[in-house]
This record gives C-alpha cells, structure tokens and sequence, in this order.
C-alpha cells in the first residue's frame, strides 16, 4: 500500500538495463518516461518488437500484443479513470502568462504527447491555434504585426517568438 500523496516515478540506472516504475500513483507522465525508457532499452539492446515477450504478467495476452497495444492497456489500468480528460483540460486551460513562450510552447507540446493513442491527442494545426490564442497580449499584438503565416508548428512557434524575442512579461 502507498501513501495517497507518493507519485510514482521511473528510474533507469542507464539506457541498456530496463527501466522501473517506482512505487506510487502513476500519473501520465511518469507513464510516459517509462514508456520511453522502455523503448531506449529495446534499442539499446537491439530487441525487435516481436521478440518482447519479457513481460511477465498476463505473458500469453501480452505476448500477442504489439508494445503499443501494451502501453495503451496499461494506461487503462494504472492511470485513474478520466485521466486522459484531466491532461486535455490542463492543456487547454494553460495559457503563456509570465513563461518564455518557447518553455510554455514545449509544455503544451508535451501534455500532447501524454495523449497519443487516445482521441483527445492534438494535431499540430490544434496546437498552433491553442498557443496562438492563449499567448500574452503583448506577443499576440505583435505576432499579429507580423502577419505570420506558417503551418509547420516547429517553424511557426520559432517565428512567433521571433516576432517579438524570447518574451516574458514584467
């Protein structure tokens, strides 16, 4: 049993031993981190998908599953239910207040990523008009001077906070 206010958390001594998930609640991220540790191990040891079959719980379903097929079955069932609902409402109710606008860029981009496989996960194009209407006031008036127009969302964000310098409101 854990306490209620210990977050789990991964640790990985180095890129060719596997990865741990400590003891704790899961949240996302820490779901992610061991999700993409995972996959530097496997590199790492130039294990192909098909051959991951280390897993052992549940090892003959597991082993018919692809690791994403795998990752999505544990989200189900170590993140709490409406997971996916809380990152999407933090993500879209994040807005660049006092942050760089490179370093809020990269956060929203990240709590995206949280997202992939499920139906809340973004495009890009959604990522852009989130940063584009959640900007500071002062960069909006002169990202909207410039009259940007980029559909590449890498490209884009590094004109937008062209437009105006790595801004941080005073």
């Amino acid at each position: 049993m854990f306490s209620a206010s210990k977050i789990a958390h991964v640790e990985q001594s180095a890129a060719s031993k596997p990865p741990f998930l400590t003891l704790g609640e899961v949240m996302p991220e820490a779901l992610r981190s061991w999700e993409i540790g995972c996959y530097q191990f496997f590199m790492h040891k130039n294990i192909p998908e098909e051959d991951m079959d280390w897993y052992l719980t549940n090892q003959e379903e597991i082993d018919v599953m692809m690791f994403k097929e795998y990752m999505a079955k544990v989200c189900h069932l170590w993140l709490s239910l409406g997971w996916v609902d809380t990152v999407r409402c933090k993500m879209l109710a994040s807005t660049q207040g006092q942050c760089p606008f490179s370093k809020w860029a990269i956060k929203i981009q990240s709590k995206n990523t949280l997202l992939q496989g499920t139906a809340s996960h973004l495009p890009d194009v959604s990522i852009l008009y989130h940063l584009e209407s959640h900007m500071n006031t002062e960069l909006t008036a002169d990202y909207h001077a410039e009259k940007i127009v980029e559909e590449d969302l890498c490209n884009w964000i590094e004109k937008a906070e062209r437009s105006h310098g790595s801004y941080v409101a005073h």
